[in-house]
């Protein structure tokens, strides 16, 4: 005789009895609320600007060494915001690599296709040359260290796929490349400092020289972030 199988119910977890704050939520509402006036008041208070944003760009272009006012404001009039950025993106790198535990893992070399391969022997550089084209071009006209970055990092994806090369999951050379742009950066700041005391106050005849110099960095770690990331994604 067959005989029906019931299944084990799993054994039910104790109930937690929820915590008696009644006050938590009007408490954090008043608050709020309380905030939102300072803030309000605050901004009331501000002065009136005397000249719009983009005026005030255009009258101190001259000074920024750069001729594209996006990378005078980028790199020279707010060059704390792009600082910040660029350790970001490499503080992004590191915690994506403590919590994948990637560190020992490699991905497998496979076998290139030879069009494919002669394919990206045909592009590869001419996407390098786009991409420092872009590099240059930023000091005038649309174009910068992201955009290039991200150029550089798609061509050294495409080349992984293309050729079956396997990178290491973590070199000495990787990781001076994904620092190069912060270290650039910060040792630009710590000298125009020791010049004038005034961090990341570049010189008006070196302002051109310097920005170029932040931007061939900040490209270079820009594409190694965007491949690193792209291969800690791949062995996931």
């Amino acid at each position: 005789m067959l005989t029906e199988i019931k299944p084990k119910r799993a054994p039910s977890l104790p109930e937690i009895p929820a915590a008696g704050f009644p006050f938590l939520r009007p408490a954090a509402a008043v608050s709020a609320l309380l905030l939102f006036g300072v803030l309000w008041e605050a901004f009331r208070g501000l002065p009136t600007p005397r000249a719009s944003l983009p005026n005030l760009v255009r009258e101190t272009l001259p000074l920024s060494g750069v001729a594209n006012p996006v990378t005078a404001v980028i790199l020279n009039f707010r060059s704390y915001d792009t600082l910040i950025e660029i350790a970001v993106l490499l503080l992004t790198v590191i915690g994506a690599r403590a919590a994948t535990a990637s560190a020992g893992a490699r991905l497998s070399r496979s076998v290139p296709e030879p069009l494919l391969a002669a394919f990206f022997r045909l592009l590869g550089p001419l996407i390098i040359v786009i991409a420092g084209y872009l590099l240059w071009i930023g000091k005038h006209a649309p174009g910068g260290a992201f955009q290039a970055g991200s150029l550089l990092g798609s061509a050294a994806i495409l080349g992984m796929f293309c050729t079956g090369w396997a990178p290491p999951a973590e070199s000495g050379c990787q990781a001076a490349v994904l620092s190069l742009g912060t270290i650039l950066f910060c040792a630009v700041g710590m000298g125009t400092y020791l010049a004038e005391p005034n961090f990341l106050h570049y010189p008006i005849p070196w302002a051109g020289t310097l920005i170029l110099v932040i931007e061939t960095g900040c490209t270079l770690s820009i594409a190694a972030a965007l491949f690193v990331l792209f291969t800690i994604c791949r062995r996931t």
